[in-house]
């Protein structure tokens, strides 16, 4: 019976009211689906909205560096060190990574310590500290001794260095090199840019001497444990009477004295006897030998061409003509003793 009641409710359902509830239920299916469409098509046109404003942006100017700044450059230009950060304004501010350049700059050891900077203005700024240099040689072939020890070569691209450091002549071997850094360490940069030239310059008394040539003209002469004495060259230059005297610094610390230079310095010659032997004075010193000069000043000659001797006597005290240039011109030292002809 209850079969019966089902069948003849079912034949009662007319067929506009199945399709209305099919219909109901289709627009139900296809709004769920256009929801859950809906949400991934708002993501996707976000993200090609924002695809579309960086690509945009990275195809105008503005996206570049607009500027970059260094600073503490000196004996490096600053192309060198742009070329060495790998950095240009043709690059991408955003893309530009601080402590990627950094590193390039830090990994070039003429560069001590680098700082990367990146800006509000989209400006790059970078400053570096340089390595300390004592100077430039040549051997095999060009090189810089930096104040670390480390020697390395001199490129083209930092050519121009050479002019603000001083070259170094001699100290060839390691342990010479390495004296000679030690004895710089304390010397002031600004004071090594002052110098020419360095050299090994040995003398009897200090076999380990070092010449120094200022670009002044001057001369300081030091060795490995007080040339540090050398940063109060200029002082010390400025008070020097002659000038053509050098500086000296060998003894001791904060010491520094103006004396001849070593290639001044006359070498004394001596009276000796027949025998060979030098002769004394009366404080039982060698006799130096003097040489008369000519109305300008210079060696006065014989006629064989040798230098004309102020004569001693057995004292070893010299007896000098009154008269020489008198004499001289008219011709009565031409053996090289004064001989005055006899009246005829």
């Amino acid at each position: 019976m209850d079969n019966e009641f089902e069948t003849e409710n079912l034949e009662e359902i007319s067929y506009d009211h199945v399709e209305r509830i099919l219909d109901n239920r289709r627009r139900r299916m296809d709004e769920k689906l256009f929801r859950s469409h809906q949400n991934r098509i708002a993501i996707r046109a976000v993200l090609v909205a924002v695809l579309c404003v960086v690509i945009v942006y990275f195809v105008l100017p503005i996206s570049h560096i607009q500027a970059i700044r260094i600073t503490g450059s000196h004996f490096l230009s600053e192309q060198y060190i742009l070329d060495t950060a790998a950095i240009s304004e043709n690059d991408r501010f955003y893309l530009t990574i601080p402590s990627l350049v950094r590193n390039r700059l830090e990994s070039n050891p003429l560069i001590e310590t680098a700082e990367v900077t990146m800006n509000d203005d989209q400006t790059v700024s970078i400053a570096v500290t340089e390595s300390e240099m004592i100077g430039y040689r040549y051997i095999d072939k060009p090189e810089v001794v930096l104040k670390d020890g480390s020697v390395i070569a001199l490129e083209s691209a930092y050519l121009d260095l050479v002019a603000m450091i001083p070259l170094i002549t001699g100290f060839e071997d390691e342990q010479k090199l390495a004296k000679l850094v030690s004895a710089f360490q304390n010397v002031d940069q600004e004071v090594i840019e002052d110098i020419a030239e360095i050299r090994e310059y040995p003398l009897s008394y200090d076999p380990e001497a070092i010449l120094v040539l200022m670009r002044t003209g001057g001369y300081f002469i030091g060795g490995y444990y007080t040339m540090q004495n050398i940063n109060s060259y200029n002082e010390v230059y400025a008070l020097q009477a002659d000038k053509s005297k050098c500086l000296f610094s060998l003894e001791s610390e904060g010491k520094v004295s103006s004396q001849t230079c070593p290639w001044n310095i006359v070498e004394e010659e001596y009276w000796t006897d027949a025998s060979g032997n030098y002769i004394l004075n009366e404080n039982g010193e060698k006799v130096v030998k003097h040489y008369y000069s000519d109305a300008a000043g210079n060696d006065a000659l014989d006629s064989a061409g040798n230098k004309i001797a102020i004569p001693i006597d057995e004292k070893g005290n010299e007896v000098r003509d009154g008269d020489f240039l008198v004499h001289y011109e008219a011709g009565y030292y031409a053996t090289g003793s004064l001989v005055i002809p006899a009246e005829s």
